[in-house]
């Protein structure tokens, strides 16, 4: 069940605590598609329905954005970690603040649930992405390297 967490100017947001039967999941699954495609993801689908939900947003009955978000268990603290690991908004209503809306949300939430960090990976081919996360106060604190074995 989805829940509506907030309305304004006739943009609603809500929240799901799992992917599954989503009215949201087909617009997630086109916008991932094309990220694929334009190279800003890799390509396999990062989301387990267990331990992953969305905030989404919609306009006139129509699903404009997307904040996909995951809740990993630490061992080594013994705490959980909120995860953004996939954010997109149609390419029409984007720059018009719709993600700083969704995220205030996800932020707000993760506060109450008592997650204490927030996070999230971000391709090195997503330039917009980094810098908004880093308007949102989020520093960068490592980089991943990789080297393709031959096989």
């Amino acid at each position: 069940m989805s829940y509506l967490v907030s309305t304004t100017d006739n943009l609603n947001i809500f929240h799901k605590r799992n992917l599954c039967y989503s009215e949201a999941y087909s617009f997630l699954l086109k916008q991932y598609a094309e990220a694929i495609d334009e190279g800003k993801v890799f390509s396999i689908t990062p989301w387990n329905n267990d331990t992953c939900g969305l905030f989404y947003a919609k306009k006139d009955d129509k699903i404009i954005g997307v904040i996909v978000y995951d809740t990993d268990y630490n061992e080594r603290k013994n705490n959980y970690i909120l995860g953004i690991i996939f954010a997109s908004i149609d390419k029409d209503y984007r720059n018009k603040g719709i993600y700083s809306k969704l995220y205030n949300q996800l932020e707000h939430w993760g506060k109450i649930e008592g997650f204490p960090v927030l996070g999230t990976l971000i391709h090195k081919n997503d330039s917009n992405f980094m810098a908004c996360m880093k308007s949102k106060g989020f520093t960068h604190i490592m980089y991943k390297t990789i080297k393709y074995l031959d096989r």
